[in-house]
């Protein structure tokens, strides 16, 4: 018997077997979608802003996943919600799935310091987020920043630990930091 015609024939009748969603989770989701214009992360939410989900107006973190790092929509889509949530619920924290030390020069540069939107977006670790949509949503932000106090600003953070470089001095740093701030409240 040869093996690669049986693996196939199992797949193949796994598949028909195997179903992606069944008709609950498709009334559910039905029931419970939330209408929006459109994906352009540069127009207003009217429609949602007009019906906006009593959970979403009551949340303070807010997540919002892609089934691909890669798609264009699921980032506009993020970007759209990020921006509105920025202006009407007085969101202030950007968190990316990239490493924490990439990060520092991204929001030197929102908050107002040198360079350009397309040679800081370099500093991520993870090449998908060097795209387009990424840094129209860093131009942004740093356009909103420009003008406001450290406290009204837009900050931007990486929560991944693929790549670590630095980061035992960025402990040190913050370590250094919390003790000034203690001696300083003592003395």
């Amino acid at each position: 018997m040869h093996i690669k015609p049986f693996i196939s024939a199992v797949t193949y009748f796994i598949l028909f077997q195997t179903y992606a969603q069944d008709d609950k989770a498709v009334i559910w989701i039905n029931e419970n979608a939330i209408k929006i214009e459109d994906a352009n992360p540069d127009t207003n939410l009217s429609i949602f802003n007009n019906n906006i989900p009593q959970k979403f107006a009551d949340a303070k973190i807010f997540g919002f996943g892609e089934a691909t790092h890669q798609g264009k929509e699921f980032f506009d889509i993020k970007a759209k919600f990020f921006k509105y949530l920025v202006e009407n619920q007085g969101v202030k924290v950007f968190i990316i799935e990239d490493s924490y030390t990439s990060e520092a020069g991204i929001n030197e540069w929102i908050s107002g310091g040198k360079g350009n939107a397309e040679t800081i977006a370099k500093n991520f670790s993870i090449g998908f987020w060097y795209r387009k949509e990424v840094v129209n949503l860093l131009e942004w932000m740093r356009n909103y920043n420009l003008g406001k106090t450290k406290d009204e600003q837009i900050r931007f953070y990486g929560m991944d630990i693929q790549n670590v470089k630095k980061i035992n001095q960025e402990i040190r740093n913050l370590v250094k930091n919390i003790i000034f701030l203690l001696m300083k409240s003592f003395f």
